[in-house]
């Protein structure tokens, strides 16, 4: 990890935290999604992987990432990323596709780190989000459905509702 990295992530972290208005309720939501991280990271040494505060920052800068959303067709309906694409998309785009930098992401991180193993593996030049969709949340992204800003995330249960306080856990 860069320095530069290092920093904006502590960064980010503090910020989100003071300006969202969140407290002790945020900050146990992010010990627990990345203790729920690290609990199989380690499993994929091999996949690259980007900070969700870094991701938000390349977007709003205009870093042409193909966001890719792993997830089940159920799952999508709830929300996805801005943007996002579905692993179906990407592969019909192919060569469209090929040029850009991809992000794979799924709820924590371990389905997509497996389709970002398989998509490097045939070529691409992928990343997998590191703890996913519900990083994101804690990052400051957004969660949208039908092209309109929503506040739900498709979890597990309660054990994985853990993103921001501000997302409402669908199980």
């Amino acid at each position: 990890m860069t320095s530069w990295t290092a920093v904006a992530r502590a960064t980010s972290t503090w910020l989100r935290l003071r300006l969202r208005g969140a407290g002790d309720d945020d900050a146990a939501r992010q010990r627990a999604l990345w203790a729920l991280y690290e609990g199989f990271a380690g499993q994929f040494p091999d996949v690259a992987t980007v900070d969700p505060v870094v991701l938000y920052a390349d977007l709003r800068a205009g870093v042409p990432w193909v966001v890719v959303d792993v997830r089940g067709e159920a799952e999508r309906a709830v929300s996805t990323l801005p943007e996002a694409i579905s692993l179906d998309a990407l592969r019909a785009g192919g060569a469209a596709y090929r040029a850009r930098p991809v992000v794979v992401y799924c709820t924590l991180g371990y389905r997509s780190a497996t389709a970002a193993r398989a998509l490097a593996g045939q070529g691409w030049q992928v990343s997998n989000l590191a703890g996913g969709a519900l990083a994101w949340t804690h990052a400051g992204g957004g969660l949208w459905a039908d092209g309109v800003s929503v506040d739900a995330l498709h979890v597990y249960g309660s054990s994985y509702n853990v993103a921001a306080s501000w997302v409402r856990g669908v199980w």
